[in-house]
């Protein structure tokens, strides 16, 4: 729900969860959209929230979408999701 509302606030439509349909690129680096929800988390959660999606997303996730290239939040596609969740689960 919160990632929907800042891909709202960011121009995305809601339901476009296909990085290849949309037609302009985002020129917003996954750092700085993971830094937002972060950001809402620490104030609207519990600090346990906060360093439990703090170590995930910036200690594992944002490591993992570097690797792969990954600059713009236009460019994820599910297949990286996927991957990294894959990732994560036979480590």
């Amino acid at each position: 729900m919160i990632m929907v509302a800042y891909r709202f606030e960011l121009g995305f439509p809601a339901r476009d969860v296909n990085a290849r349909t949309r037609r302009k690129p985002s020129r917003v680096e996954p750092r700085v959209l993971i830094a937002l929800f972060l950001e809402e988390a620490r104030y609207r959660g519990s600090a346990h929230t906060y360093d439990n999606y703090a170590l995930d997303l910036e200690g594992r996730f944002l490591p993992y979408l570097d690797r792969l290239g990954v600059l713009d939040v236009a460019d994820m596609t599910r297949a990286h999701c996927a991957g990294f969740i894959s990732n994560e689960l036979t480590r």
